[in-house]
């Protein structure tokens, strides 16, 4: 994180900050400060860089349908591994999440300090402006969830890594007459991925380890 001083004419540090703005990501603003005797004013921001041509996201819910669940955690990777943004958040409409809870091991107790989305889905709106493209592993169902959740992004491109791999895998479905969709899990395996301190489940390793497994893609295809 950098802090700043800008001084200058408010027009030109309007300027400016629109200027910082489409190459950092701003992660405080002060409000325009007079200086004594002058025409000039001054703002103080703290900033940081991250490499937004691409963004790894994934996110655990309290159940399978947007409509009705809620999310419990987002993470936000940018396309070197840096941690753009990660958060547990506290459901509005949802008390209990059993079924969910078995896999994600997020109970109602571990989130009951945490901020609502609606609260955070500013900063979360900000990010995503500035991804070019987005990565995800089974991408439409985290991109569901923000969605209900008031989100709205900028970028034209995306990459479903679990769709890329299902094919690489090659095991076929007669019921779906298509490659079958395989875990996160299986696909990171595939990969020799290592966990080390990790668990799956977890959306923060998990978008550690969907850019991983997208970097070998990557990397075998330009062989």
């Amino acid at each position: 994180m950098v802090k700043l001083r800008i001084e200058g004419l408010p027009s030109e540090i309007e300027k400016t900050v629109d200027t910082l703005t489409d190459n950092f990501l701003i992660l405080n603003e002060s409000r325009i400060y007079p200086n004594r005797n002058s025409q000039f004013v001054r703002k103080y921001l703290e900033v940081e860089s991250f490499d937004f041509s691409a963004i790894i996201i994934d996110t655990e819910t309290t159940g399978l349908n947007p409509a009705v669940d809620e999310i419990l955690q987002l993470s936000i990777l940018d396309k070197k591994g840096n941690t753009v943004y990660n958060s547990y958040f506290l459901p509005e409409k949802v008390a209990s999440w059993e079924d969910a809870e078995k896999i994600n091991h997020i109970t109602p107790n571990m989130v009951k300090y945490s901020p609502k989305i609606r609260d955070e889905i500013h900063k979360i709106n900000v990010i995503l402006s500035h991804a070019k493209k987005i990565i995800g592993y089974n991408l439409i169902f985290d991109l569901e969830f923000l969605a209900a959740a008031g989100a709205v992004w900028a970028a034209e491109e995306f990459y479903d890594v679990m769709r890329e791999f299902a094919e690489i895998y090659g095991e076929w479905s007669e019921v779906f007459d298509d490659f079958k969709w395989q875990k996160l899990t299986t696909c990171a395996n595939y990969y020799n991925y290592d966990w080390e301190s990790d668990t799956a489940h977890d959306s923060l390793a998990d978008c550690r380890a969907t850019l991983f497994c997208y970097n070998k893609i990557k990397d075998d295809s330009r062989r």
